[in-house]
């Protein structure tokens, strides 16, 4: 994190505000931006459909195939490293010029994993069911 930290110096003197002042300006800020609330709402779209879903599949697909319970950590695992990488790519290199296009291609294709039927067979699951 000390890599990542601001370049800018906070003044000595701040004034102390409550902290439902200081949310309620956040929301406000958000409502009356354009952009903001676009992007809000797509952030707030991809945590409530696609992250909850995939994170509710990925034991149920383990289970089902067999697999032993260390695949799901690791596809957990899998998924937050990836958004750390990310994190770290966009942090040195910067966004990209069309982030709408980018975030909405990004989301599409985070939302076709789990909705896919072929993700729940694979060459590591049994050819016929255990009984």
């Amino acid at each position: 994190m000390l890599v990542l930290r601001p370049r800018c110096v906070p003044e000595e003197e701040q004034i102390r505000q409550s902290l439902w002042r200081t949310a309620a300006s956040g929301v406000l800020l958000v409502a009356r931006h354009p952009v903001l609330r676009v992007a809000i709402g797509l952030t707030a779209l991809a945590a409530g459909a696609v992250v909850s879903v995939a994170t509710l599949l990925i034991p149920l697909v383990v289970r089902s195939n067999g697999w032993p319970p260390t695949y799901s950590g690791l596809l957990l695992a899998a998924s937050s490293v990836s958004g750390i990488v990310v994190a770290l790519l966009v942090s040195r290199l910067g966004t990209a010029r069309r982030a709408s296009l980018v975030a909405t291609a990004g989301l599409l294709t985070t939302a076709a994993g789990p909705s896919s039927p072929p993700a729940a067979a694979s060459p590591c699951s049994p050819a016929t069911p255990s009984r």
